[in-house]
């Protein structure tokens, strides 16, 4: 019964992780270097101070162009917030999702 139970516990794990890692998206060489580029623009204004929202808004929808010419386009998780300064590209990586479009 025990072997059962951790058998049973295995494959639920196991199909979360195909569920999960079959929902990433897989980005191309083209896409990885917009989205890169995109990302370490953003870190380099931080570091200067901060960003308003409007400034983020309007940089996202200039990105989003290029994205769009590569099939993809870029999420901003919380649109209605300023990027603080000296914000890490780790932190807008989590916050700036790139999607298949």
């Amino acid at each position: 019964m025990k072997n059962k139970k951790i058998f049973a516990a295995l494959i639920i794990l196991a199909a979360f992780a195909l569920v999960f890692s079959s929902c990433t998206f897989k980005m191309d060489t083209n896409q990885k270097a917009h989205y890169e580029t995109f990302i370490t623009g953003l870190e380099n204004a931080a570091k200067l101070g901060d960003i308003d929202k409007e400034t983020v808004k309007s940089t996202l929808n200039m990105a989003n162009t290029g994205a769009a010419a590569l099939n993809y386009t870029i999420i901003d998780k919380t649109p209605s917030e300023n990027i603080k300064k000296d914000t890490t590209a780790d932190a807008l990586k989590k916050r700036f999702v790139p999607k298949k479009k």
